[in-house]
């Protein structure tokens, strides 16, 4: 992948941050585009962070140089951007057996108050997981849908004992 051939007119858009930026993560970034900002941080009369150890950061398959994301990132609106987050598989199975509760039972209650428990506790512990919200839905609808079954089987028991 080749960087643009506006690449010194694009480094000269970018702030300070922006620029430093791209050093705390340069398995993103291109060699080529990691020179640009630092070469652009200087003529700005800044130190670069340690700027061109990217090396080692390149990751050769067949020949071709390739990296992670996209060359140069788009401007982020809104507050800072976040690292890159991935959605947590608990948090999504919360959700899934909470809504089947109608059709799997006292099953999909059970598992969307223990999925979501863990997604909870996974998410806390890695920053990189998202997936709070959707978690915290499996565990109402799953907490609600058991107490809706126990009450349920309360009645049915006591309806049963008034039958002998």
């Amino acid at each position: 992948m080749k960087p643009p051939e506006n690449l010194t007119a694009l480094m000269a858009e970018k702030t300070n941050g922006q620029l430093q930026e791209m050093f705390q993560r340069p398995e993103d970034w291109l060699p080529e585009v990691l020179e640009a900002a630092g070469v652009e941080l200087s003529q700005r009369g800044i130190e670069p962070q340690a700027a061109l150890r990217i090396t080692s950061m390149e990751s050769e398959i067949d020949g071709l140089f390739v990296k992670a994301d996209e060359i140069i990132r788009p401007p982020q609106l809104g507050s800072d951007p976040q690292p890159h987050q991935k959605l947590s598989v608990w948090a999504v199975l919360s959700f899934f057996f909470a809504c089947s509760f109608m059709v799997t039972l006292i099953v999909g209650s059970i598992g969307g108050i223990v999925f979501g428990h863990l997604a909870l506790w996974r998410i806390r512990r890695n920053s990189k997981l998202c997936g709070k919200t959707l978690a915290m839905w499996g565990l109402g609808i799953g907490y609600i849908s058991f107490a809706i079954f126990v009450f349920i089987g309360i009645k049915m028991v006591k309806g049963m004992s008034t039958l002998h």
